[in-house]
């Protein structure tokens, strides 16, 4: 984050930025002030996981949700459309693999981030998604804190892989 100066804007990571006015009380100065909105697609076959996603966007006012698909053809569609921030994508859709679907999204939105958001909790799945461009893995059983984490993380510039925990046995 750059600092704050009367008459310039400040620049911080990741997001489009989407400007309002500030007034300085005793400067007489204008200033314009960079506010950074995550912009973000899910892609997910079920429903209740869509809503569930749009629910926790919908509480938290630096993200944005602005669009949703069911299927990897659709949300390559609505990614080229909408060019997101980042992407929460299943691995288990429909029409074609989630894996396949990663750099084809980067192909459509090169600056867009891919969050693997999906059930399955098996380290070399994570490992695959990773090597096929996914930026941060996150199991469906994670508390809706830990995905806004990940979202976060992805924004500046960290990546977070997020398996269940298996007990011992």
């Amino acid at each position: 984050t750059q600092g704050s100066h009367p008459g310039r804007s400040i620049a911080l990571p990741g997001g489009k930025p989407s400007l309002y006015l500030e007034l300085r009380t005793g400067l007489g100065i204008a200033s314009c002030i960079t506010s950074m909105t995550i912009r973000i697609v899910i892609v997910d076959d079920h429903g209740i996981i869509r809503s569930g996603l749009k629910t926790l966007l919908a509480n938290d006012p630096d993200m944005e949700f602005v669009g949703e698909a069911a299927t990897g053809e659709t949300a390559l569609e609505v990614i080229r459309e909408t060019q997101p921030d980042i992407v929460t994508l299943d691995l288990g859709l429909p029409d074609r693999c989630g894996l396949e679907v990663i750099p084809l999204i980067q192909a459509a939105s090169p600056q867009t981030r891919v969050l693997i958001f999906t059930g399955t909790d098996d380290p070399t799945v994570a490992r695959k998604a990773l090597m096929a461009g996914g930026a941060a893995y996150v199991v469906k059983a994670a508390s809706f804190r830990e995905v806004g984490t990940a979202i976060r993380n992805l924004r500046e510039g960290r990546s977070m892989i997020l398996l269940t925990e298996k007990p011992n046995v």
